[in-house]
């Protein structure tokens, strides 16, 4: 009965990772093409100030899913590394998130908000001030992903390097040294791509890692 239950347990956690990782992957691009299908449809202004806060409510629901999956198959191995510092990765995004809806919504618009009344009636604002102000404000929010990165890229590595070791799928270790070095590279564009590849790879981590036999479970 034991075995069944842990079974059924490694089933929902594994199936949790996999839609999860896969939603990860793809939520920026089906948040893009809703954006700017909203936008092109005169539904919602692309410079809604509320349009930030409604792209991130999906993200952070299938992240919750995420440490879901991270947190039953901690508990499947016995190693509380694996959910953990899926969880350490996950505040740091989410104080990012906040960061960012923050400068977006007292700085980002405020400064687009000007622009936009210079190009009505040119002459009414200091062009220059409007483009230094942005530039400040793009620098701010570079420095911050970056360090945001830099701590994901460290918990990630951590959290995926526990579970590879645990479930013998190095997918998963992959997925944590490129997660890491994506994250340390955050403050260049390759960055990006190099932490979206481990992504990929976390991916097939799930969909091909296997429970443990009978005999590891029994011992």
């Amino acid at each position: 009965m034991i075995l069944v239950q842990k079974q059924l347990s490694f089933e929902s956690s594994r199936q949790q990772g996999r839609i999860a990782t896969l939603l990860i992957l793809l939520l920026p691009i089906i948040m893009a093409i809703i954006s700017m299908t909203l936008s092109l449809s005169r539904i919602l202004p692309s410079t809604n100030p509320y349009l930030p806060i409604i792209s991130v409510i999906p993200s952070y629901a299938v992240y919750i899913m995420f440490l879901s999956s991270m947190n039953g198959l901690a508990k499947y191995y016995s190693e509380p590394k694996i959910y953990k510092n899926s969880l350490y990765a996950f505040i740091a995004s989410t104080s990012s998130g906040i960061i960012f809806l923050i400068v977006t919504l007292f700085f980002i618009n405020p400064i687009l908000s000007q622009f936009y009344a210079y190009i009505n009636n040119p002459g009414s604002v200091s062009l220059t001030s409007i483009f230094l102000s942005l530039f400040q404000v793009i620098v701010f929010i570079w420095i911050a992903m970056s360090i945001v990165g830099i701590l994901n890229g460290i918990f990630y590595r951590r959290a995926f390097y526990a579970l590879a070791e645990k479930s013998g799928e190095q997918n998963f270790k992959q997925a944590g040294l490129l997660m890491f070095i994506g994250g340390i590279l955050m403050i260049i564009i390759v960055g990006g791509i190099i932490f979206f590849i481990g992504l990929i790879f976390a991916v097939l981590g799930f969909f091909s890692m296997k429970p443990k036999d009978s005999q590891s479970q029994s011992a």
